[in-house]
């Protein structure tokens, strides 16, 4: 592979001088502002420097965070709606009193008693306001939390402001709720769309070269394809007289050969990028090309470029803040950029990245170690990130999904008709499931067995309902959502009842991991910035258990990039996407 010596970024990005800006709606500001800038060569891509990613190297000097830019000050914040103050040490004794939800503070003093700090706080006066200071006394310093709103995403209805000071930074805030905050929400939906890149196009389907041109030639046979874009077009028909207005849709598309065409978009129908066997996410449409290395080339390209326009579109469709649209240019200069070594490093465990079958994919943690450093870098976290739960085998993945269904929070045994589903999977596999987990014991299940020979189901209910309560007292229930680790159709799935596919950590292609954030952890921009990184957070609105740290791939495999060197050769070839 031909190597360059890497140029300045003042050889390789063009100057602002030289960018016609386009304008983004940037909430509380109308004039026209800079627009979101995507790095890319002249085969516009999307640069991801994958190939300088130190993942592990003790040695390696640590990023020195930003610190040229202007930033709210970080603000302790009163979060706690029960906040008592306590009377001074070693008491430390209540004395009823609370301090009010949202008040800011600062910290005079701390102590520890066992395993609890307590700070002595006082009233913090904002700026250019003087006269006595309030002294609050002491309180646990969990009822305290440090925010820092430079980047956050601000709340426009009068019945949610503040609200990102006042509430516990891993709760959820529904940004998509309020009139401005939902400008700037990305759903899951939209992050999955991203992963939609691949297509069959029907038998017989016509080929254009262009929506407007026709090229006269036919498909002759189903034909799997990638999806390079789609675009809709208003057409002008006039029937009897009477003008009416048509829309039709197209997609660019690319044969495996590297052949790009318009097709009739009712003829194409959308595949996700990745392959799907028993329910079970086993690898990407594109490992499947890796066997001939001419088609695959000609395949990455296309996806890269697909990737980019649907992110590119994605994004310009949002609002974000000032602070933000220049935040989500830094992440892409970041990527491109990047150089090892390069501290800190993301820790993943021997357990997290093996368990059992499953191992978790390299690909995955490249990415969420960058996406890390650039958080560090930008200070939007305030402590190492915790957690850390990969690969997950089927048995544990099962066990763990059974805990779920028994947790009264899943609401998968509210019902009688549930609970009288569930008492009969007992009784099938008397007790045991095939994985030698024991769910209910010979008694229980003899009482099931009695229960059910009553033919009215409402006589049936109060011991059913007392055998599950009584199994729910002997399982450590879970308190967040766990998917199965067996498909519907496997018999090693029984007793379990909740419907669902199989979890991602099962093939190795989710990551559990905290990042304290110096905001809400459901805020957008997060989920902007993930995508940048190629990850997305595809239970984060779940509404029985929405998680925030749970993280997974979107778009094609970043390790499969080329290594922007390569394409630095002379200054000028680098040229600057903008959103349009």
């Amino acid at each position: 592979m031909k190597r360059f010596t890497r140029k300045k970024r003042s050889q390789v990005i063009q100057p602002s001088s030289q960018i016609t800006s386009l304008t983004l709606s940037r909430r509380g500001n109308k004039e026209e502002t800079p627009a979101i800038k995507f790095f890319s060569t002249k085969s516009n891509r999307l640069n991801h420097n994958l190939a300088n990613i130190s993942l592990v190297n003790p040695s390696a000097l640590p990023i020195q965070p930003q610190t040229d830019r202007s930033r709210q000050q970080n603000t302790l914040v009163v979060t706690d709606p029960k906040a008592l103050i306590r009377t001074p040490p070693p008491e430390l004794k209540s004395t009823q009193n609370i301090i009010p939800l949202g008040s800011p503070v600062q910290i005079i003093e701390t102590t520890k008693q066992g395993k609890t700090t307590y700070a002595l706080v006082q009233e913090l006066m904002p700026a250019q306001v003087y006269g006595p200071v309030r002294q609050w006394g002491w309180t646990a310093r969990t009822n305290l939390n440090t925010f820092d709103l430079t980047y956050a995403t601000p709340l426009g209805d009068s019945s949610r402001q503040g609200k990102e000071l006042t509430t516990p930074k891993t709760a959820k805030i529904d940004y998509n709720q309020d009139s401005q905050a939902k400008k700037s929400f990305i759903s899951v939906g939209e992050t999955r769309s991203l992963d939609q890149n691949f297509g069959v196009i029907k038998a017989g389907t016509s080929k254009l070269k262009s929506p407007d041109e026709p090229t006269g030639e036919k498909i002759e046979f189903p034909l799997e394809v990638v999806v390079l874009e789609i675009q809709s077009q208003t057409i002008q028909t006039s029937t009897e007289g009477q003008s009416k207005h048509k829309e039709r849709v197209y997609a660019q598309v690319m044969d495996y050969e590297g052949n790009e065409f318009w097709i009739d978009k009712k003829n194409l129908t959308l595949l996700s990028s990745r392959i799907i066997e028993k329910e079970l996410v086993v690898g990407s449409r594109l490992d499947n090309l890796k066997k001939d290395p001419q088609k695959y080339s000609k395949v990455l390209a296309a996806l890269e470029k697909a990737f980019n326009i649907k992110l590119k579109k994605l994004l310009k469709k949002k609002s974000f803040t000032n602070n933000q649209l220049d935040l989500l240019e830094r992440a892409q200069e970041f990527i491109f950029t990047f150089e090892k070594p390069q501290e800190p490093v993301l820790q993943v465990s021997k357990q997290a990245r093996e368990n059992g079958e499953t191992k978790l994919n390299e690909d995955l943690i490249k990415r969420l170690d960058l996406f890390y450093k650039f958080l560090y870098h930008e200070k939007l976290i305030n402590d190492a990130p915790t957690g850390g739960y990969g690969a997950r085998s089927s048995k544990i993945a099962h066990y763990n999904a059974m805990r779920w269904t028994l947790a009264p929070k899943s609401g998968a045994l509210e019902s009688p008709a549930s609970r009288l589903k569930f008492a009969r999977e007992l009784i099938d596999i008397n007790g045991r499931d095939d994985d030698g987990n024991q769910w209910a014991t010979s008694s229980q299940v003899q009482r099931l067995k009695t229960a059910l020979q009553q033919t009215d189901t409402k006589a049936q209910e109060p011991e059913i309902l007392s055998i599950i309560t009584e199994i729910r007292g002997s399982v450590k229930l879970a308190t967040a959502i766990c998917a199965e680790g067996y498909a519907k159709s496997d018999s090693r799935r029984r007793p379990n009842i909740r419907p669902g596919g199989i979890s991602n950590h099962c093939g190795g292609e989710a990551y559990d991991v905290t990042f304290p954030f110096v905001f809400n952890y459901y805020d957008p921009i997060v989920d902007a910035l993930a995508l940048v990184f190629g990850l997305h957070r595809p239970v984060k609105d779940y509404a029985k258990s929405p998680e925030y740290w749970h993280y997974e791939r979107v778009g094609i495999n970043l390790d499969e990039r080329a290594d922007p060197e390569e394409f630095v050769a002379q200054p000028g070839q680098q040229e600057e996407i903008e959103m349009k």
